[in-house]
């Protein structure tokens, strides 16, 4: 059949690892989890939708050398999370529009990397509305304690996010050529050494364009 599966999640379900999992244009009201090693891409990122209905985070990442491509990820619930990256190292998460995870009043991550993530690559991505319920408690981009070679490069990281980037804890990363606006602080680093910020456009965060 030219579509084999009805949702996002059969299609995990049943691949193998290193297949390419495409989906077509439509709206998915799912909470997705990647837990091994395959590409998800979709027919285009303006059309392809992921809603989490605020009930968990969208999508959820436990394994590695994963790819995700293509998407527009909203309605982030529970931890307000769009992407949600576990313990992964080589992963790509590329060219989406995260927007909207807003529903808990602690979090409400764009894209969130939870310990030991590793080689990961962050490009491209449309990331705007994360605030934890309008009270500025969610980042755009968010490391915890996941260090070596995390890019993020090229992304658009804008309006009502708490901090645009916020590393913590996070060493020997890379933020280069991000478009980081309208935000409470736009790159907010605590606890972390030898991360290099470069070629940035930091403009009209309320408070600290960059803040150690």
């Amino acid at each position: 059949m030219e579509h084999p599966f009805r949702n996002i999640t059969s299609g995990i379900e049943q691949a193998f690892t290193l297949d390419t999992i495409f989906v077509c244009n439509g709206t998915y009201f799912e909470n997705i989890h990647l837990n091994k090693s395959v590409s998800l891409v979709g027919e285009s990122k303006h059309s392809t939708i992921i809603d989490g209905s605020f009930t968990d985070a969208v999508v959820i990442m436990t394994a590695n050398n994963i790819s995700i491509t293509d998407f527009t990820i909203l309605n982030g619930g529970w931890n307000g999370n769009g992407v949600d990256v576990q313990h992964s190292a080589n992963s790509v998460i590329t060219n989406n529009i995260i927007t909207n995870n807003t529903v808990s009043s602690n979090n409400g991550y764009g894209i969130y990397l939870y310990t030991s993530c590793n080689n990961n690559v962050i490009t491209m991505n449309n990331i705007s509305s994360n605030n934890g319920n309008g009270i500025w408690h969610g980042d755009g981009i968010s490391l915890y304690k996941s260090s070596n070679n995390n890019i993020m490069a090229g992304n658009t990281v804008s309006s009502n996010n708490r901090y645009g980037i916020h590393l913590s804890g996070s060493s020997n990363n890379n933020i280069t050529d991000n478009n980081i606006s309208a935000n409470s602080y736009g790159v907010y680093v605590t606890a972390s050494n030898n991360n290099i910020i470069n070629t940035n456009n930091i403009f009209l965060n309320g408070n600290d364009g960059i803040f150690f």
